[in-house]
């Protein structure tokens, strides 16, 4: 009786998928560069509080906490990254009434293991390798199935024509000017 009890509980979890994982969009963030990296784009989970003190597009600012960045990405790693992943992305856009979200690339060695002070550097000085203004046209123009978004930094050909700061060409010079 066990081993029929056991056989039906493994059939039942291994069989039924769980709903909250269902269709599922993961941002998967390839390090092409020679430096860790670290990564903020907003969610609605981050600040679902009415009036909270961070701003999105047109203001790119960096108003956000350091604990809401994700890193490290290593530098060329044989893996990629899953960065976040929604349910729907496009409610991230609803819910911040906006057209445009700005996806954020640090040098990870300048905030991993650093306290306040140090973050409030970063943001005042604006230290960004890399900022992607994405549209929700422009993530879907990533998307390389209806599971997942590639985002690479440098950024690749296919994303030249995203708005970016600095401008691409300028990001992918000194992605080239800081290899050994």
């Amino acid at each position: 009786m066990k081993k029929l009890y056991f056989l039906l509980m493994l059939f039942v979890l291994t069989g039924c998928p769980s709903p909250y994982w269902e269709n599922r969009v993961n941002m998967v963030v390839t390090n092409n560069s020679d430096a860790d990296i670290a990564c903020f784009f907003p969610r609605v989970s981050d600040y679902p509080l009415e009036d909270y003190p961070y701003h999105v597009y047109p203001d790119t600012t960096i108003t956000f906490a350091r604990h809401f960045v994700q890193f490290p990405f290593k530098a060329k790693a044989t893996t990629e990254y899953v960065f976040l992943c929604y349910h729907d992305v496009a409610k991230v856009y609803e819910y911040y009434k906006t057209d445009t979200l700005s996806f954020f690339i640090f040098d990870n060695s300048l905030i991993e293991g650093k306290g306040l002070c140090e973050w409030e550097k970063v943001a005042k000085n604006y230290d960004v390798m890399a900022r992607y203004d994405f549209s929700l046209e422009d993530l879907r123009s990533l998307s390389v199935s209806n599971l997942s978004i590639a985002i690479s930094y440098p950024p690749t050909p296919e994303m030249k024509d995203i708005k970016m700061w600095p401008p691409y060409e300028e990001i992918v010079k000194s992605a080239e000017s800081s290899k050994p």
